[in-house]
């Protein structure tokens, strides 16, 4: 794992403290005093050993981010953050941050990290725009011991992070037709198809299909599946470039409908994805949108 080299910033305290030290060092000289060499002498050791402390405790650290499968625009993503130290000592107060180039940000504080062990902690951060988004670096941080300078070094990361487009609440009866002209079809119950199976019950489903016979032996609802119905099928139409409003809703609209177990097929401009239905054609038509 690539690093730079550690970075040394003084903080007001170590200005200030830096400050003192050159002041009396001076009325030293001047003076001759023996009383103002010893507070002298001491105050350097100490800067020393805030310095040597602050090195140790940054060296010998990576870290690495773990994101979710999905990930919304504008919507709170809880990503894990975990801090390794790989020297033989333990760290103290080391601080985390990371920046996307589209602007997502988190951070996280670990108070102790054990030696050749890691410090872990979910983050909570929001991306702003939908899309092919990629984290360069992690930045580890440390004020330890005395709060003098700040040690800070990069982990380079470089991960690339897929963004889906912001879903928000879409009424699912009645609107397709009515509201908006690029999307086709209408939900009906699928009663009346041939019969493919058994599966289990989702919100949404009629409780006419309930299989009360499974639900004995299995202590769980199932419900009976019929192949689809023309009318169970929506077709979302997008011009070749389409507006961001128009993608959130067609993903919204899509996300909705197969929620309840529809197909839903998309076509922007010459590119289509057929009818289908699940979880994976839910991710392939959002990462077709956020990749638009």
């Amino acid at each position: 794992m690539k690093k730079s080299r550690i970075k040394t910033k003084l903080t007001n305290s170590g200005y200030i403290f830096a400050a003192l030290t050159l002041a009396i060092g001076v009325a030293a000289v001047n003076t001759g005093n023996n009383l103002l060499y010893i507070v002298l002498s001491v105050m350097l050791a100490i800067m020393g050993t805030s310095g040597f402390l602050a090195y140790v405790n940054i060296k010998g650290l990576e870290a690495s981010l773990l994101f979710p499968d999905e990930i919304y625009a504008r919507t709170p993503a809880f990503v894990k953050v975990q801090i390794i130290n790989k020297k033989v000592v333990p760290s103290f107060l080391i601080s985390c941050t990371f920046t996307s180039k589209n602007g997502g940000a988190g951070s996280c504080f670990s108070f102790y990290v054990p030696s050749r062990k890691s410090a872990s902690q979910w983050v909570s951060i929001t991306f702003p725009k939908r899309g092919l988004d990629e984290v360069e670096f992690v930045e580890l941080s440390t004020t330890f011991p005395f709060g003098f300078t700040i040690r800070s070094i990069k982990v380079f990361s470089q991960q690339n992070v897929l963004i889906y487009p912001h879903i928000r609440p879409v009424r699912i009866e009645g609107f397709w037709a009515e509201e908006i002209g690029q999307i086709e079809g209408k939900r009906k119950e699928g009663t009346d198809g041939e019969f493919l199976g058994i599966r289990i019950y989702r919100v949404g489903d009629s409780p006419r299909r309930i299989f009360w016979k499974g639900y004995a032996k299995t202590r769980k609802l199932l419900v009976k599946q019929f192949a689809e119905q023309e009318g169970n099928r929506i077709l979302i139409q997008l011009p070749e470039n389409p507006s961001e409003e128009e993608i959130e809703f067609a993903a919204s609209v899509a996300v909705a409908h197969l929620h309840i177990g529809g197909y839903v097929a998309l076509q922007v401009g010459e590119k289509s994805i057929p009818y289908g239905s699940g979880d994976e054609h839910r991710r392939l038509i959002l990462k077709e949108l956020a990749l638009i």
